[in-house]
């Protein structure tokens, strides 16, 4: 029964880990995609909302206004950025992108901070992952 459970959690962990990484490069592409078909501005931080994921666990999402091309007042969440600690304060000013078609859908330009943050999800899913091909390959050769 423990062999059972060593190989659960190992697969759970590569999982999490696959996660982790297949995030961070859908969130690459869409910024890629946004970059070369948007148009830019600069928008304001309206105010941080607290999302509540679970008893314990609390991150701000960055909800932003900014006027489009067409002269239309867009105020939305950021959708890209969830962390535990505000990465701006309200009222900030921020670099954006927008789709031209779809101008809710928008990114805040990179930061130093959301890349650190990118980074690190990359090396923590990386590092998830091949510790869970190591208990799965050490489960399959029996030494697990």
């Amino acid at each position: 029964m423990d062999t059972i459970n060593n190989l659960t959690i190992y697969a759970g962990v590569l999982c999490i880990g696959i996660g982790f990484v297949l995030s961070i490069i859908i969130k690459k592409e869409k910024i890629k995609r946004i970059i070369k078909n948007g148009t830019k501005t600069t928008g304001i931080i309206f105010k941080n909302e607290l999302e509540h994921l679970g008893q314990d666990a609390e991150f701000y999402s960055p909800i932003v206004r900014f006027i489009s091309s067409n002269g239309e007042w867009i105020t939305q969440k950021c959708g890209d950025i969830s962390t535990y600690l505000a990465l701006y304060k309200e009222g900030d000013s921020v670099e954006i992108i927008y789709e031209n078609d779809n101008p809710k859908n928008f990114i805040i330009m990179d930061t130093g901070k959301q890349k650190i943050i990118n980074n690190v999800l990359l090396v923590v899913g990386s590092f998830f992952i091949l510790v869970g091909i190591y208990g799965v390959v050490a489960f399959l050769k029996g030494n697990i």
